[in-house]
């Protein structure tokens, strides 16, 4: 427990002394269970962002989407544990099994690389990505109220390569354009740092963790 809790403070700074310690002691229960509260705190916390947009794109326009009921606020949180604490796990898994398929399809480090090393490796990466989003719904819920958005592009608020294509139309694509940004630069380090001291790869680490990156960014956008 003590050593879960002092990885997890250790990923932002300390990254790379992260994973040494995961690779010789693979714990991710505590990492697991942060990473599903994370993410059900920020998918809580843009509720009436999210109602805004849905029901600006409806006839009947919700005018003051600040006073949902508590009620219902309660059971939308009820609903996203439930649903947080089933999709989020899985979706580790999945991402974890393809990744270590590659490398056996690719005959990367098999003697010492294990799926376990894997599977820890990419939850202590998906805290990453919460973390990062986390900085967005804070910045979001400071400078902007649910009036102030229409799509879920609105809800970006860290600048990032979407600013320059206000040419395109697909909001979509647009979306996953907005992921570019600094943080993702911070994020993809991590990531590269990831591959080298658990894969132990050290030439292709920067192409192998870009890809890991790429790859869970459009799961994430995408599905």
């Amino acid at each position: 427990m003590k050593t879960s809790l002092h990885n997890i403070m250790d990923i932002v700074v300390k990254p790379r002394a992260v994973f040494t310690r995961l690779k010789d002691e693979p714990k991710w229960l505590v990492a697991l269970i942060i990473c599903c509260v994370g993410v059900t705190i920020i998918r809580w916390a843009t509720v009436p962002f999210e109602t805004h947009i849905a029901s600006y794109n409806t006839v009947e326009k919700v005018e003051n989407v600040n006073k949902i009921a508590t009620t219902d606020r309660i059971i939308e949180l009820i609903a996203e544990i439930i649903s947080v604490s089933v999709v989020i796990p899985i979706f580790i898994v999945v991402l974890s099994l393809f990744f270590f398929a590659v490398v056996r399809l690719f005959r990367i480090n098999r003697t010492v690389l294990k799926f376990s090393h894997i599977y820890v490796g990419v939850v202590h990466l998906a805290l990453i990505s919460v973390f990062v989003q986390g900085i967005n719904t804070v910045l979001l819920l400071i400078f902007k109220s649910p009036q102030d958005v229409r799509t879920e592009l609105d809800m970006q608020m860290v600048p990032g390569l979407h600013q320059i294509g206000v040419f395109l139309k697909n909001e979509e694509l647009l979306t996953f354009l907005s992921k570019f940004n600094i943080l993702s630069l911070w994020e993809i380090v991590i990531f590269v740092i990831a591959v080298e001291v658990l894969v132990e790869m050290r030439v292709y680490s920067i192409f192998w963790g870009t890809f890991i990156w790429l790859v869970t960014l459009v799961l994430f956008v995408f599905l």
